[in-house]
């Protein structure tokens, strides 16, 4: 038995997350293949939140970030804006059959880590272009944790492979205290710019796979193609501990005060 998001209504990410949820919630797999309807590839506004026991299989489809999202294509449910603590999370598979592609907006809001002010034109690696950073006293004009394809936080036991991930807005996968996992087959195609523009305003920090604090135990193999930076990058990078889910970071989680979990 399959969960199919075509069978549900509302928006591509209302449809997408109602189906995962209730696959996860029933113990069955949610596959998910070309949308129905006027046009074939998925919209999304806002992530697709994936809990603890789902399997979900995408199967020769396309997701695109709309020009007005500013979120993660996929993220782990335990991830909650603003909440203190991240609770575990196990069990998380997502594999991709045929051609599976993530592709970014192609007039992102945000793009770059959160060292990075979004501009109109970025000059130098202290910026990266985004449409949020040319509105006039703005807030939100640094990038941060949402402009990460797809990141997986303090989840045991999970898998991710056969997908290709297209013009992300700043890192295509990122992996937070996650042990005992598998990453194969995954191809990046990131041009370090928005080649649909005139000016080719530059996209920061595209690395491909960055594993940081408290990943053990996670076997990776046939890695591919091209990245605006690092394409897979090992970085335990010590830090204050500090409430998760805040702006303005480009990890989710601060510092845990556990100790030997940040090995």
């Amino acid at each position: 038995m399959f969960i199919d998001p075509n069978d549900f209504s509302g928006s591509d990410s209302e449809r997408l997350n109602q189906a995962v949820a209730r696959a996860a919630a029933e113990g069955v797999v949610v596959r998910i293949g070309k949308r129905k309807g006027e046009r074939e590839y998925w919209l999304l506004d806002s992530a697709v939140l994936v809990p603890s026991n789902t399997v979900m299989i995408l199967e020769n489809c396309r997701w695109k970030l709309s020009n007005s999202c500013r979120d993660n294509f996929i993220r782990s449910a335990n991830c909650v804006p603003g909440g203190e603590f991240v609770e575990q999370a196990e069990n998380i598979h997502i594999s991709g059959i045929g051609n599976v592609v993530l592709e970014g907006a192609e007039n992102p809001r945000s793009t770059g880590d959160s060292g990075k002010r979004n501009k109109a034109y970025s000059t130098d690696y202290t910026s990266s272009y985004g449409t949020d950073g040319m509105i006039p006293d703005a807030m939100e004009t640094w990038g941060d944790w949402r402009n990460i394809g797809i990141l997986l936080v303090r989840v045991k036991n999970f898998s991710l492979e056969g997908v290709t991930v297209k013009d992300p807005h700043c890192w295509s996968i990122s992996l937070e205290y996650c042990p005992d996992g598998l990453v194969r087959n995954i191809q990046f195609d990131s041009t370090g710019c928005l080649t649909e523009h005139s000016g080719k305003p530059f996209v920061r920090n595209q690395d491909g796979l960055d594993l940081r604090r408290g990943c053990k135990r996670i076997r990776i193999e046939n890695i591919r193609g091209r990245t605006g930076d690092d394409v897979i990058a090992l970085t335990a990078i010590a830090g204050r501990s500090r409430p998760a889910g805040q702006a303005k970071t480009t990890e989710f989680c601060g510092m845990q005060p556990e100790g030997e979990i940040n090995d």
